[in-house]
Parts: structure tokens; sequence; C-alpha cells
């Protein structure tokens, strides 16, 4: 994988994991983190990212109650739960594998 490609997937997977979590305070806290905002340019990017590909099937609180989601045969994952059914850990290598399509998902195109 290419660095700028694997950046995109670890902004997808921050911006997830902050969708499914919530921000930890005004957006601008993000960026002060890190000196030069990179780690927030990320979120941001992530939460972007997620809105175009993944809220439509899985929804804007990733409840897996998206748009589409009944028009769907495999159900959309209710993606708030991931840490639950990972003992309580966020899964965050099996979300970038998913997402980078490394991994095949059930309902992620064709299998």
């Amino acid at each position: 994988m290419n660095v700028a490609r694997g950046w995109t997937f670890i902004g997808l997977a921050l911006g997830l994991a902050l969708v499914v979590g919530g921000t930890p305070g005004p957006a601008s806290a993000l960026f002060e983190e890190e000196p030069e905002g990179h780690r927030g340019f990320m979120a941001a990017k992530g939460r972007v990212t997620y809105r175009v590909y993944c809220s439509n099937c899985h929804g804007a609180q990733a409840k897996g109650n998206g748009n589409l989601a009944q028009f769907l045969t495999v159900q959309p994952s209710d993606l708030t739960r991931l840490a639950a059914t990972h003992d309580g850990e966020f899964p965050t290598e099996a979300v970038t594998v998913a997402i980078d399509g490394t991994k095949k998902v059930r309902g992620h195109g064709a299998q």
C-alpha cells in the first residue's frame, strides 16, 4: 500500500473512531494535540470520507440505520458496537483491513 493511501485509511479509521466515540471537545482541540495539526486534519478527512462512503448504509451515527439500510440484503453493522464485540478495545487493525479492502467484509462489494 502506498503512503498516501495508508494515511487515507488511517484518517478514515480515526474519523470512524470519533464518530463512534464522539469528539473529546471542540474541533479546534484536535488541531492543538499535534503542533502541525496533522492528526486533526486526518480526523476531519476521515469524518468526510465516512459521510461520503459509509453513512448511507451505516448511518450518520454509525448505528447501521443509514438511508439505504432498508434496501440492503445484508444489514449494515452497528459500528458503535465494535469495541464491545472486541473485549472493549476498538479493533483498529480489523477496521483498517476492512476499509482498505485487504479483508473482504460481507456486504462490501462482490463476494
